[in-house]
């Protein structure tokens, strides 16, 4: 349901004067454009490390203080949903840069779902035999798992959150995060990239 420009400008300015039911509704009410933005521009690569809902904030932190500052007004709903698209892809894209940087460079990890290695310091994708050896080492180290444990690594190599993870498994968050943090210590993954 739109809001015009009367409730929205009312809206903005109550929100100004510190009224949280109004920030609440605008949070209400276009959260979840902000969230299929963040979700469509975030790559695969960094899935497994944010999740979608930290760039969320960020960029609704970002909005409420250049809306209290005076330096953002809008006219119209879809200028305000323009504007929170444009920082939402801002912030992810300005975190994939960070993150391709080298001392973050994700491309010298592995991903637990296929197994596939990459080769620290080497911008090239392994080659059929190195991969047909990962996934022989990661079903070794599998079987004999809880069938838990596998779906944990099926569902995080999707790139789902820990948080989501837990959720959909009704398990602790800590316990998603120990499985992965082990089959990573068995592969030999915790010095990759240092």
């Amino acid at each position: 349901m739109p809001l015009e420009r009367p409730d929205l400008h009312s809206m903005l300015t109550r929100i100004r004067a510190g009224d949280e039911d109004a920030a609440r509704e605008l949070l209400v009410h276009f959260e979840p454009h902000v969230r299929r933005v963040v979700r469509r521009r975030l790559p695969s690569m960094l899935r497994s490390k944010f999740d979608s809902l930290d760039f969320v904030q960020s960029v609704w932190g970002d909005f409420f203080a250049r809306l209290n500052r005076g330096q953002i007004d809008f006219d119209t709903e879809a200028q305000l949903a323009k504007f929170l698209a444009v920082v939402a892809r801002s912030k992810v894209a300005n975190e994939t840069r960070r993150r391709a940087a080298l001392k973050f460079d994700v491309r010298k990890e592995v991903d637990l779902g296929t197994g596939v290695i990459k080769v620290p310091g080497k911008n090239q994708d392994p080659t059929p035999s190195q991969n047909y050896a990962a996934h022989e080492r990661l079903a070794l180290i599998l079987s004999g798992r809880p069938q838990v444990h596998k779906k944990v690594l099926e569902m995080r190599s999707e790139g789902f959150t820990f948080h989501e993870i837990a959720d959909q498994l009704e398990i602790d968050e800590r316990t998603a995060r120990r499985i992965v943090e082990a089959v990573e210590k068995e592969l030999g993954l915790n010095n990759v990239g240092q």
